[in-house]
């Protein structure tokens, strides 16, 4: 007894979150560690305020109310496809920026939706008593049974949008309701070589000088919307040393893996994502060089998945160095023996994981390729896809169906479906025939049948025949085959429909495989293990990471030899030390307004604050909840948090709340804040 004790005893010491550490659930937040270490208790008022002026974009990043009339703030890199959606040969925003002198000027974004969490119920019992009222082998389907039950009642009785979560792999529910917007209308974008200065040679790298900023403006019924609940500006922004908060949507993490996870992300998983992503970058960056239209339809797209190969990549360099695994092996060590003296003869969660990662590694190509669809790199196809899944799904009863075709889902997904925006045809047929070209090479020698889809042709030939030969980029056609059902969708002659209905028995097939061999018995080992590790201090520990809303606290912090806070003075001379070339080039505009501008003025700073990928956008506050600052990055070292917090090293990268002022009055004299 006195040796498991002093087991349990290190494993509270191991899993506790060190000093900011942590992405807090909002009902659920470390008052005590915020208390203990700042002197400062957090209240139920003003966390109730930060939650309801904090929004997440459909297109991934995290945003704020910052005024009365719906005004909301988020990066630039967040904006950023919209604002290409947005622009013409005429008009292009993305290389000029935009700005909205009337609201008659602002304009609607074609298929960008934010949502805004209203509230968190917790659901853990109900979920565990449908659980618990079946033998095991039926319970992953009365859980999605109870789930898409509470979900559709939600809905029912709210009118909002409702969405059961799951965190601590399994260990709790919650209901998260939101309300949703879909008029939202571009305010201010600045210039791509404002918003991207630096580009790719500062990404992830600090000092940074950068305004990653953009406003848009909610609309509902036509009027601005009148939030209740926004974030005023604070007269002197972030100071070095300050608590400071951050409410956004971090993607994910995964602190809770085991070390055969680990092993399997570093030696398999990684390596093939970056294969394909590396691919994908070489194919839109080659593509982009064709000309100033290639280079505007592609932009986006590239820049996203350029950030991506490189945080990937700095994550896969995190797991090759070696005292990252042999951490989570003497963690893992002492959590093992625990498990044994608890649950004698019983076989443990690490090993189940083990066997469901040997599945997952045989089935890793085919699955990502034909169900995640690495293969068929076309919003034409990803369209088709969409069209044959919801129809067939939608003959199914609601619990039946898959997640994302749920009713209280697929509203999202028909909306998406049936929002014009533009569609470059020649982009299409040059990533089509890169990504399945790529399938051939990585999958035809084990699935030869798949050569059989190209119909004799080349991969170029072939996708060109399905881009030319589908109707698909009309939006009413698409609007014709959901209303017209899942027969009409099989009675299609459309090039791109037929296709999509060759491949969707594979996937599915795939589906099944990896949801019985691989999710169900991960996520209840994950269960299992983090009800083990949890359940003893259940406030001094959080979730991962699953772009719900979190908070997120740190102090403004530099590290040795390199300040906390850069100068609008720095940008300009980065920008002439490189000779304002290309990425470093910033506005004429700037060089323009230099003269009236107060150059002393912060522009970016550096904190502690545990932020990841899905926090772009993510206000910072001080402790009265006033913005001090605007998430835009991490430095190098923060690459590794989906797996490790370090306060060592690790910096979360913010726009200063006073750069931001100076810059948009001095230079773009654009009066957008209260």
């Amino acid at each position: 007894m006195k040796f498991l004790t002093w087991l349990f005893l290190t494993l509270s010491v191991l899993s506790m979150a060190t000093a900011n550490e942590g992405m807090w659930l909002f009902n659920d937040p470390p008052l005590d560690a915020i208390e203990k270490e700042y002197g400062v208790r957090l209240t139920p008022e003003l966390l109730e305020h930060l939650q309801k002026s904090s929004v997440r974009f459909s297109n991934g990043g995290s945003g704020s109310f910052i005024s009365p009339d719906g005004l909301v703030m988020t990066n630039h890199h967040v904006a950023f496809s919209a604002v290409n959606k947005l622009s013409t040969p005429e008009h292009p925003y993305t290389e000029k920026g935009f700005f909205a002198n009337t609201p008659e000027q602002e304009a609607k974004c074609p298929d960008l939706e934010l949502v805004q969490l209203e509230k968190i119920v917790d659901v853990t019992d109900r979920i565990r008593a449908a659980e618990e009222s079946v033998d095991e082998g039926a319970r992953p389907a009365a859980r999605r049974q109870e789930i898409a039950r509470i979900e559709s009642e939600a809905m029912k009785s709210t009118g909002l949008f409702c969405e059961v979560m799951s965190f601590y792999r399994g260990g709790l529910y919650h209901l998260y309701e939101y309300r949703r917007f879909n008029d939202v209308r571009l305010v201010f974008a600045p210039e791509e070589n404002v918003g991207y200065f630096g580009g790719e040679t500062d990404n992830f790298e600090y000092p940074r000088y950068n305004l990653d900023l953009s406003f848009f403006r909610v609309y509902v019924d036509g009027q601005p919307y009148r939030p209740d609940h926004w974030l005023r500006w604070s007269a002197a922004g972030a100071r070095e040393n300050e608590l400071v908060l951050v409410s956004g949507h971090p993607g994910r993490t995964e602190r809770l893996d085991t070390t055969a996870h680990l092993e399997f992300l570093r030696d398999s998983y990684f390596p093939f994502f970056l294969d394909s992503t590396r691919r994908q970058e070489l194919t839109l960056g080659l593509y982009r060089q064709r000309g100033e239209k290639q280079a505007q339809s592609a932009s986006a797209d590239f820049f996203r998945i350029q950030n991506t190969r490189k945080a990937k990549s700095g994550i896969l360099l995190g797991l090759q160095t070696p005292w990252m695994i042999d951490l989570q092996k003497e963690t893992e060590r002492l959590q093992r023996a625990a498990w044994r003296q608890r649950y004698p003869g019983q076989k443990d969660p690490w090993t189940v994981i083990e066997q469901a990662l040997t599945v997952w590694r045989g089935h890793l190509v085919d699955y990502a390729m034909l169900e995640e669809d690495w293969a068929f790199q076309s919003s034409l196809y990803k369209a088709a896809k969409q069209i044959v899944r919801l129809s067939a799904e939608q003959t199914k009863p609601d619990a039946e169906r898959f997640p994302e075709y749920r009713s209280t889902t697929q509203e999202s997904t028909r909306r998406m479906l049936l929002t014009p925006g533009p569609i470059d045809l020649e982009r299409e047929k040059v990533q089509l025939a890169d990504s399945f070209g790529f399938c051939l090479e990585r999958l035809a020698p084990a699935r030869p049948e798949i050569r059989s889809w190209l119909g004799g042709d080349s991969p170029k030939g072939w996708a060109a025949r399905l881009v030319d030969g589908t109707r698909l980029a009309d939006f009413s056609f698409r609007k014709e085959l959901l209303d017209g059902g899942w027969e009409k969708v099989q009675a299609s002659d459309d090039p791109m429909i037929r296709f999509a209905l060759t491949v969707d028995p594979v996937a599915r097939k795939l589906r099944a495989e990896h949801d019985s061999g691989v999710v169900e018995p991960i996520q209840k080992a994950y269960t299992d293990l983090a009800l083990f590790r949890f359940q003893t201090h259940p406030h001094t520990c959080y979730p991962d990471a699953t772009f719900t809303l979190r908070l997120s606290y740190g102090k403004v912090a530099g590290l040795p030899g390199i300040p906390a806070m850069t100068t609008i003075a720095g940008a300009y001379a980065h920008a002439e030390e490189h000779r304002r070339a290309d990425v470093f080039s910033l506005s004429d505009k700037w060089f323009d307004h230099r003269s009236e501008v107060d150059e002393t003025t912060p522009l970016n700073f550096i904190s502690t604050n545990d932020i990841i990928g899905g926090n772009s956008g993510s206000p910072v506050v001080n402790v009265k909840g006033e913005v001090v600052g605007l998430i835009f990055d991490g430095n190098v070292d923060s690459l590794s948090l989906d797996f490790l917090y370090s306060e060592k090293s690790a910096r979360a990268v913010s726009v200063h709340s006073s750069g931001i002022r100076e810059i948009l009055t001095k230079i773009y004299g654009v009066d957008l804040i209260p």
